[in-house]
């Protein structure tokens, strides 16, 4: 396991975070922190850190099907008849 903090291009912290799991795979996740101090990002980048090893990367995939688009909510709100006038 391992926690790297380095300066972000934009500002801010990036945390690299590397795990080899038990079947000898490694699990790698890039991110800039959410928070302003390098000692802050550490802590977060070491809760993250427990949070993979016990549920693992989420699928990205997944995350992206139950994103609503812009182009599902505009064809979601022209299903709706409108009243006519009168």
């Amino acid at each position: 396991m391992s926690v790297t903090v380095r300066p972000y291009i934009d500002g801010g912290w990036e945390v690299d975070i590397r795990i080899a799991l038990p079947d000898g795979s490694v699990l790698r996740e890039r991110r800039k922190a959410p928070t302003a101090s390098k000692s802050a990002a550490q802590r977060w980048a070491e809760s993250r850190e427990r949070v993979l090893l016990v549920n693992g990367k989420p699928d990205r995939a997944k995350e992206v099907q139950q994103t609503t688009t812009l182009r599902n909510s505009l064809r979601d709100s022209l299903r709706v008849t409108p009243k006519p006038i009168g």
